[in-house]
């Protein structure tokens, strides 16, 4: 092929200058200097760039071409023309490969590389129609060169469709034309779905690949069950996202509806050894006697284990323990169970229906995940004097779970709702029950409706970090006849003392 240009001194020389010129604006205007142009200038320079490198996209993609069919390139080493470009130029074959793709897209489609030329398209725009072109079927590619693409960028200028979204729209485009090559390729897409989970760091790590819907259902999902964050949720993105997606399998294992054959239900089994059991109760116990000392140190007890020998730290356990079936299991010196006592559950069916359908959502002060999806909470420790009741169980979702175990949150119940203290008296908020207004499974509002001015739980306890307290009440006296919900408070008055109401403690164990 002849190659004709406008200047007799060649191509070569031409490009310098452009190297030339761009030299010359970096020396005339420097980019480090541009704070101090005006606004209407910098606008002007970078739309300027962007054309100039739009059309030098263009024009090299036409050389490239050009050397790939007829020029001499590479050496021995490379396998083919990608190859010698990942070479040449460093940046590695996936970028060579796309650009090479690019530059086949805008020579089998001239409308898409006159559009680019004129500024209509973007060179992302050009990218989408290229993927589609080059993964479309017979049919699809026959109906691009009868109009569609026309059509199809058309709608993209009309429109001002962005890249991604003009690409949306070109496979909506396609699959209506060829709607067997489309749910094809949706099949094949699906049929790489895959998930592993692996030890990882002290934790599980893992990777999953889903098919479009399949994601979108879990992206919309997560993001239901995480919510707008509260008032007091220092979380991060990814962390809420995280604890979404431990609620949803949480929730899985309490409602027992996705049933595996005629066996029990899903559900989550922690092992954990009778010294351990009693050695958390001590510490309990020995709590409750001196409440306003430091915390006792955890016993020296074995962890809990999931079945596959994963540790769950005491603290962990015992916060799972809150919500749980206890099945006593005795077991010979080999390890092999002699006896197996009844399952007994905390809270059946019926009465944890009853609890959150008086709840409605997560009853800490400014959450309104519904307490369908939380965690109920047990009030009172079983060993204080305690019962298995409606009046002495809250929902709280996770999150906030783990804030009332680590903070020893003082609950104190009302007529019409909680209040929640710290330990040392500061005030949290109370939550009141009623219609609480619209729930997603993870919707927050800053304010429950009636709730008075709360402090942040992020203060801490004392000697802990900086708080940020912006209401220091005491707790509050007992209403109504509500009794006194107390964590790790002082220990509970005689259960038959007329003056003082009945305190519920919150042993987070199983009955």
């Amino acid at each position: 092929m002849a190659t004709t240009t406008t200047s007799p001194t060649g191509p070569a020389p031409l490009a310098r200058e452009v190297r030339a010129a761009v030299s010359a604006l970096r020396a005339g205007a420097p980019g480090v200097g541009a704070g101090g142009w005006s606004g209407e200038d910098r606008e002007a320079v970078v739309a300027e760039l962007d054309a100039a490198i739009r059309d030098l996209t263009v024009y090299r993609g036409q050389v490239l071409l050009a050397h790939r069919e007829h020029g001499r390139w590479g050496s021995v080493q490379d396998r083919d023309f990608a190859d010698y470009r990942s070479r040449s130029t460093g940046a590695g074959r996936g970028a060579a490969v796309g650009d090479l793709r690019l530059a086949e897209g805008l020579e089998a489609m001239p409308a898409v590389a006159e559009a680019v030329e004129r500024g209509e398209v973007t060179l992302e725009h050009a990218r989408a129609l290229t993927r589609l072109r080059e993964k479309s079927s017979p049919e699809v590619q026959g109906a691009l060169a009868d109009g569609g693409l026309d059509t199809l960028l058309e709608r993209a200028t009309r429109r001002g469709l962005t890249a991604p979204e003009l690409g949306k729209e070109a496979k909506a485009w396609a699959a209506r034309v060829d709607a067997d090559a489309a749910q094809a390729e949706f099949d094949a897409v699906r049929r790489r779905r895959s998930l592993t989970l692996r030890s990882h760091a002290g934790g599980v790590a893992g990777e999953f690949f889903l098919d479009p819907v399949a994601g979108d259902e879990l992206r919309i999902a997560l993001e239901a069950v995480a919510g707008r964050p509260a008032a007091d949720d220092d979380r991060t993105r990814e962390q809420r996202m995280a604890d979404a997606l431990s609620a949803m399998a949480s929730r899985t294992l309490q409602v027992g509806s996705d049933l595996g054959g005629a066996q029990v239900r899903p559900h989550l089994a922690v092992i954990v050894r009778e010294e351990t059991w009693v050695g958390i109760l001590a510490r309990r116990r020995r709590f409750a006697s001196c409440p306003d000392g430091s915390r006792p140190p955890w016993p020296d007890v074995p962890p809990g284990q999931l079945e596959d020998g994963t540790v769950v730290p005491l603290g962990e356990l015992e916060r799972l323990m809150c919500d749980s079936e206890l099945t006593r299991m005795v077991m010979d010196a080999a390890g092999v169970p002699l006896d197996v006592g009844r399952t007994q559950r905390t809270y059946s069916k019926e009465l944890r229906r009853a609890i959150t359908t008086r709840d409605r959502h997560c009853m800490w002060p400014g959450c309104r995940r519904r307490a369908s999806w939380s965690e109920v909470h047990h009030i009172t420790w079983f060993s204080r004097g305690g019962s298995t009741s409606l009046a002495e169980g809250i929902t709280l979702c996770s999150y906030h779970h783990h804030r009332v175990h680590e903070y020893d949150v003082v609950i104190t119940t009302l007529p019409d709702g909680v209040d929640f203290h710290h330990r040392d008296g500061r005030h949290i908020g109370t939550s009141a029950r009623g219609d609480p207004g619209p729930l997603l499974p993870g919707t927050s509002a800053a304010e429950p409706p009636g709730a008075p001015q709360h402090a942040d739980v992020n203060a801490g306890p004392p000697g802990g970090r900086p708080a940020d307290v912006r209401t220091t009440s005491p707790p509050p006296a007992v209403k109504g006849g509500g009794a006194v919900a107390s964590i790790r408070g002082a220990p509970p008055p005689r259960p038959h003392s007329p003056a003082v109401a009945q305190p519920l403690w919150d042993a987070d164990l199983p009955r």
